[in-house]
């Protein structure tokens, strides 16, 4: 699943000037959640307004896939200060 979602995200985080650096599904204080880590293309720190502007763009992308029956919460973020994956 989370290949899925990384194989049908990446081209989209991509072409708005992003990298795709993970992708994480795990339940979080009993509510599963979906969460996309992005990186600048540029190096430049990411902003809440990157995270989103991708959230935007891949919403409608993940909830085709069919994912998961569970529901759940769909989070951008960065990979924080000196996050390296």
């Amino acid at each position: 699943m989370i290949e899925k979602v990384k194989q049908a995200c990446t081209p989209v985080t991509n072409k708005l000037g992003y990298e795709l650096a993970d992708v994480t599904f795990a339940k979080e204080y009993g509510i599963w959640e979906l969460t996309l880590f992005i990186k600048s293309g540029k190096g430049e720190p990411i902003t809440h307004e990157d995270c989103s502007k991708v959230s935007l763009a891949v919403d409608d992308i993940i909830e085709a896939l069919e994912i998961t029956k569970e529901h759940y919460h769909l989070s951008v973020s960065s990979l924080g200060v000196g996050g390296k994956k």
